[in-house]
């Protein structure tokens, strides 16, 4: 048994290091090549995509395809063409719609190990700060207004990268919070690699000078660990709790100032293990006789509809229908020249055995359009506040929304979320490989929408108690989310007593 797994590691390991040479980085795709990548992505949009123009009209998004076909006029490599037609997809304004590079670049990239860049950045408008304190000893101070790296002044990096990423609609602060996370990718994409990274930075008094930062060998896990640490004693800061419940991807803390107020953080709506979880969390939240609630899905990007669906059983305060109008386009992902396929078994089964015609011929999902009934046991009746921001997306757009549809008692607290205010295009999901440079588009299977009063106009879910963040704000590490979230609570000067 020994020998036969030394035997199958190593040829896996022979194999994938075969398949990463097949890969040539500096490859560079004739005009003709471009072109059948870009038409086939077109033809995959127009003919798989259920809400193409939810937000567009078919000549907008002709023109900008003229456009960007116009510029297939020379050799690309495949990152320089990824970037070229990168907004073309942002017009769609889908934030479930993405290009990702071919399994062979990931591949390459993997294994070739590249240090990530030594400072991580916060996008505000069209200015550029520091995001943390760099790991590595530079001088560099968190949240410094970065002026230039390398010679690019930040304006102009932040105008080229910002039609390269999307929310829905036109929530802007969903553009501002991804360009933040893939703003390094970007740049390398560009720019390629170097060892040194010179930084010009204005600091609060608005003296400006230069910093050149090697770029070393650092863990991306131990980046993102100091990023959460930071947030999270900024978090403790504005209002101080202990953590009384710990599972994965949610934590349930008591308020120090008052025990009877528990805040409920939610990292991602997770699976069949998040769902079960909630039973311990809103049996706690009855032991510890919990009389206000926060339920904070900042930074959160979504996941499970019915991990969704769960929580708001335990908030709702009538019996309510999760999604109004669940429609896909068609059951199959067939695009003519490329290689297609769909996210999984459970993508097969909704396709071709839960779709049902409706009476206007449209293929819908009736899966989430039955009646949903609030918890019997448990369910939290009291005051709560949700905090949102434009890093919510997809579920945790969706859950304050209803939840403040289907209870008096919610108010949310923050910025626009980056997920639509009126449902989105999600669910399952095609995936199309194009022929040449190999990349790949994934695109929802449905369009949503949720059972809301109103018109979409492409916004985001609008706070009820917004927040906004100045320059010194950002510079003192503020978390005014949760200073907010205090004043609501404890102004009346009665705890437990929401502001109304």
């Amino acid at each position: 048994m020994k020998h036969l797994l030394t035997f199958l590691f190593t040829f896996w390991w022979v194999w994938s290091v075969a398949q990463s040479t097949d890969y040539n980085p500096n490859r560079q795709f004739t005009p003709n090549e471009l072109r059948q990548d870009f038409d086939a992505l077109q033809r995959a949009l127009t003919e798989l995509h259920p809400g193409l123009y939810r937000y567009n009209t078919p000549d907008s998004l002709a023109a900008l395809y003229g456009q960007i076909m116009a510029k297939m006029n020379q050799p690309m490599r495949d990152v320089a063409f990824g970037l070229t037609i990168r907004p073309y997809i942002g017009q769609i304004r889908c934030a479930h719609t993405s290009l990702t590079n071919s399994k062979e670049r990931q591949r390459y990239l993997k294994q070739l190990r590249q240090p990530p860049l030594p400072i991580s950045v916060l996008v505000k408008g069209e200015r550029m700060f520091v995001a943390t304190r760099p790991l590595q000893t530079t001088g560099v101070a968190a949240f410094e207004e970065v002026t230039s790296l390398d010679n690019h002044t930040a304006v102009d990096l932040i105008r080229q990268f910002r039609p390269m990423v999307w929310g829905d609609g036109y929530t802007k602060t969903a553009q501002d919070g991804m360009l933040s996370v893939v703003f390094p990718a970007f740049y390398r994409a560009t720019f390629g690699f170097s060892d040194t990274l010179t930084v010009g930075l204005s600091d609060s008094s608005g003296r400006t000078r230069t910093v050149a930062i090697l770029v070393r060998p650092m863990s991306a896990r131990r980046l993102a660990r100091n990023a959460k640490a930071d947030t999270i004693r900024r978090q403790k800061l504005a209002l101080p709790t202990r953590t009384v419940l710990d599972r994965r991807g949610m934590r349930l803390s008591v308020v120090r100032q008052d025990s009877a107020v528990a805040v409920l953080k939610l990292e991602r709506f997770g699976d069949g293990s998040m769902r079960r979880s909630f039973a311990a969390v809103f049996d706690e939240i009855k032991r510890r006789n919990i009389r206000q609630l926060v339920i904070d899905v900042r930074g959160n990007l979504g996941g499970s509809a019915q991990t969704c669906r769960d929580l708001l059983r335990y908030v709702a305060d009538r019996p309510f229908i999760f999604w109004d109008s669940t429609v896909a386009n068609q059951r199959n992902a067939r695009v003519e020249g490329a290689k297609t396929w769909i996210s999984g078994p459970f993508a097969y089964i909704d396709l071709h055995f839960r779709l049902r015609r409706d009476t206007n011929g449209n293929l819908q999902l009736p899966t989430y359009r039955r009646i949903t009934h609030p918890r019997k046991t448990n369910r939290f009746d009291g005051p709560i506040l949700i905090l949102t921001d434009g890093m919510s997306f997809s579920a945790a757009a969706i859950f304050p929304a209803l939840a403040r549809q289907f209870n008096p008692n919610v108010k949310i607290v923050g910025r626009e979320t980056g997920g639509g205010a009126f449902g989105c295009n999600a669910g399952q999901s095609f995936f199309v490989e194009l022929p040449n440079t190999r990349m790949i588009v994934k695109i929802p299977a449905y369009r949503i929408r949720l059972p809301l009063p109103g018109r979409d106009t492409g916004r985001g879910v609008l706070p009820d108690y917004p927040v906004d963040y100045s320059l010194d704000d950002l510079r003192q590490g503020r978390d005014k989310d949760l200073e907010q979230v205090k004043a609501l609570l404890f102004t009346t000067g009665k705890p437990g007593e929401t502001v109304p």
